[in-house]
Order: structure tokens, then sequence, then C-alpha cells
């Protein structure tokens, strides 16, 4: 022990000041090449911008408004009402509106394409944001629901009156299940500003910290653009007459099959660009390692959906990628894509009303198979999805208690359920599953990931329900997520290695 060197607590240590470089920051705004505005959004609708050719960016985010369109409440009948209220996605409602995201270097090379864009934010963010935040930072940032502290009327029924046998006169008041977290998604104000950090690939807010991307010597500026979707996969409808409450929360019954909305409209799009510049000095030395190439890592995330009908499926992930580091995955119902009375992002254990539930999870790497023995949906697919998300958020990352047993568990709710059941309910099933591919976790700037490269080893998953009944709706979404070297080239075109 004496041996040993003596080490004296950083206190102590008195190292010498530092400066910083002497340099220039700006935020400016940069406004669509294709209007600040769609009125009218859809599926054909591309916003486009193009980013500056100057200064290095050390980071953007979008801004805007999403305003519903007119509804059509269609008709009361057996166990469904009126609809007159839009919800948006409870987890990421800034990106709810756009289908795939693209950025294009000024040569028009790919270097970002995320298909199904906002099913990928919603999925990340409800684990990793919590239930507070998604009520009050989220609220204010992104536009979604909030608890307004208004008092919440109908929300409980006299339960002896309703109940079978209930002697005369009994009285048993019962709130509404989940009742506040229905009176806070309801709740939004359709004039607020919204602000979304993009997720994942060369522009991922999260890698601000890894790199700043000279602008300056990137051409004639980057190109990003963001397809719409459709207002069935934005909004969902609710019900929430007095009376359509008798019987539960409006989330929860089931909004008249008439019941539509039109289209949904854009306004007030900029995307706002933090822009650095620095002296001659530096921009002329990054300007000679551009001669070379400066290479980069970021995320590329592929979107693959396929039918999972058959009591055991084996499903091949069809990408090319030299780290595949983490798969996330999860059930779809296929009624339920498009559909504004329904919510677009569920994952359910029961893919569909009375189905058998997914009982194994298993994924094949070559002739290995990964983890070596199956995952049990339940405690276990939960761990292993907290592990499949560590790649992105560090190895300290711990699940958010955004999404609760209820939602894990989830089961499909058919349209013609009774009173009170028939709605999609509350919150979105969030019965996903994944995996961590990669050999060496704790090492975050090293690729790690498994090869599945073209001429390389084939990457699959099997999936294994506890039966065979009721599985024709079953959709498996997979999100694989991989890690891509982009080289950035002197005369603004830039080289992708996947």
């Amino acid at each position: 022990m004496e041996n040993l060197p003596v080490a004296l607590p950083a206190s102590l240590s008195f190292e010498e000041p530092q400066r910083g470089l002497l340099t220039t920051r700006r935020t400016v705004s940069i406004k669509p090449t294709t209007g600040t505005s769609v009125s009218s959004a859809s599926s054909q609708d591309i916003v486009q911008f193009r980013l500056p050719n100057t200064g290095v960016l050390a980071g953007c985010y979008l801004k805007g408004k999403i305003t519903p369109g007119s509804i059509t409440a269609g008709s009361d009948a057996t166990n469904s009402f009126q609809a007159s209220q839009p919800v948006i996605d409870e987890y990421a409602p800034s990106s709810a509106w756009i289908r795939r995201m693209v950025v294009k270097a000024s040569d028009g090379t790919e270097l970002s394409n995320v298909n199904n864009y906002s099913r990928f934010c919603s999925v990340m963010a409800r684990f990793k944001n919590d239930k507070n935040y998604m009520k009050n930072q989220g609220a204010i940032m992104e536009g979604g629901g909030y608890n307004d502290d208004s008092d919440i009327a109908f929300a409980g029924f006299n339960a002896g009156a309703v109940a079978d046998g209930a002697s005369a006169g009994a009285l048993g008041v019962s709130l509404h299940n989940n009742a506040i977290d229905n009176h806070s998604r309801l709740n939004r104000d359709s004039a607020d500003m919204f602000v979304h950090e993009f997720q994942t690939g060369i522009l991922d807010a999260n890698n601000q910290d890894k790199y700043q991307l000279p602008l300056a010597l990137m051409g004639s500026g980057m190109n990003l653009e963001l397809t719409c979707n459709d207002v069935g996969e934005v909004f969902r409808l609710a019900p929430t007459a007095d009376s359509a409450k008798l019987t539960g929360n409006s989330l929860d019954i089931h909004p008249a099959t008439g019941a539509t909305m039109a289209d949904y409209a854009l306004s007030e799009l900029e995307l706002v660009c933090d822009l650095i510049f620095y002296p001659p000095e530096v921009i002329s030395d990054l300007s000679r390692k551009m001669c070379n190439g400066l290479k980069l890592v970021c995320d590329t995330v592929r979107q693959q959906q396929n039918a999972v009908t058959q009591q055991d499926n084996t499903v091949i992930l069809n990408q090319h990628a030299r780290s595949v580091k983490s798969i996330i995955a999860g059930v779809k119902n296929s009624d339920d894509g498009n559909n504004i009375r329904r919510e677009e992002n569920e994952y359910y254990k029961n893919g569909k009303s009375n189905a058998s539930a997914v009982s194994k999870i298993q994924f094949s790497v070559g002739s290995e198979q990964v983890p070596s023995n199956p995952i049990t949906f339940g405690a276990q697919s939960y761990k292993e999805l907290e592990k499949a998300l560590k790649p992105f958020y560090g190895q300290d990352f711990k699940m958010s208690n955004a999404v609760d047993k209820a939602s894990y568990n989830k089961a499909h709710k058919t349209d013609s359920a009774g009173a009170g059941s028939g709605g999609a309910g509350v919150h979105p099933g969030s019965a996903l599953f994944g995996v961590n591919l990669q050999s060496h976790p704790e090492m975050p700037g090293v690729l790690s990931g498994k090869s599945a490269s073209a001429g390389s080893i084939p990457i699959s998953l099997n999936l294994e329900y506890e039966a065979s009944s009721n599985l024709d709706k079953n959709v498996l979404e997979t999100f694989i997520i991989s890690d891509t070297v982009i080289e950035l080239l002197a005369d603004g075109s830039a080289l992708v290695s996947k």
C-alpha cells in the first residue's frame, strides 16, 4: 500500500486556466424553400429546407405550428358516439406529422433517409422521457396535451346504480381509470408552437457534442426534406359529449364509424440553426483536412414491416451494414394504419382481440443465436429492450416511467366492444422488444455492431406466439439501427459507407 503513488484531490490540482477560440455565435432561422406553410397537408407534400453554406453548424431544431382540420362528428350508434376532439401522439407530438426525413449533400448524395420517422421518434421518446416531462416540458416545447388545472367533469360514475342487482338508491362513486391522463391528452392548444430536435441521422441532436458540421466547406448547402403524414397518421378522434363519458373516458369509448377529419395544416415552419464562425486559420485547417475527407459517424435507421400471421415466424431483416448495433421491434394491427379513430403508434402483446399473445423472441446472426436462448415476453423482453436503447443514450440509461405494465402488455381492442371499452384507450400499447448487438457497448466511439453487409452474414428475427388464434391482422414493425460512416469531401460531395 505504501508503495502506491499518491493522488491529490481535484480541488488541489490548480490546473492552468485555458481560454477558448475567439469565435462568433449566431442563431439564424431558415425558411423552407417550399414555403412556410402547408394548408392541407398529406403524404403528397414535402417540406424542403436548404441549410446555409456558411459557418459551422453547432445544432439545429425545427419549429412551427400544426392545426387540426375540421371534424365530421358522425352519428351516435350502439356503443359508439359522435367524435369532436382530436388528439395527437402522446410521446412525440412534434414529429407526428413527419413520415420521412431525408438529408442530402449539395451534390444530392443521401446522408440520412428514415422512413416512418414519426413512429421511430414515438418509440424512442416513450422509453426515454418521464411521464411528468410529457405533461410539462414536453407539452411546452412539443405542443402535446397537458393538465390545465381545471376540474375534470364526468370523470366518474355511480357504480351502485349501474351494477347488476344494485339495491334502490344505492350510491357508489367510481373514477374512470386514467381519468387525469385522459383529461391531459384531450387538452391540447392547437395554436401552440412546437419545437422538434432531430432524433437520428447526421442532424441528430444527440450528436451535437460529437461533431460540428463545417457548412462553409460543404458546397452550396445541404438539403433537408420532410415528407408529411396523412391526417389519420397524425391525429385520432375522440368523443367528448357528456352522454358518452358516462360509460368511460373519452379515449376509452369508440368514436362513431362515420367520424372523419379534414387534412391538417402546417404553418410558421422554420429551421433554427446555431452557427459558429471560427477564425480563418481554423477554417483553413479544416479545408486542408477535407482534401483527404472528413469522416464522422451517425446512426442509420431502417424500418420494415412484415406480416407475422403464423404461430412461429422467421423474418429476414433486410439491412446491409458493417455495424448493426440495435434492433427494436413490435407487433401492430394492420387496421390501425392511417385510421383516424385509432392510435397510429400502438404495439401490442395481443395484436387483435382474442388473438394469441407474443411469447418468445430470438435473433439469428449467421449461425449464431442472439441471445443463445429465446427471450420471453414480459420482464425479460423489457430488460433486453432497455439494453437495446443504451447505444443511443449511454450505458447509464434506465427506462422512464412513461410506459406502465398495462401499456406494455396491451391487447388490441376491437371496434365492436361493449360500452366503455371500444376505443383504443388512454395510452398507446408499448409492447416492444429488442436486442443490443454491440460487442463493446462500453466503448461508444467504436463501431462494434454485427456485420450484415452484402456477402456477409444474414440477420433475422424469430417471433413465436403462445398459440395460433386470430393472427391475421398481425404485422411486425422493425427498426434496425446501424452505424454509418460519412466522408465529407472538399468539393461539397460526400461518400456514405454503411
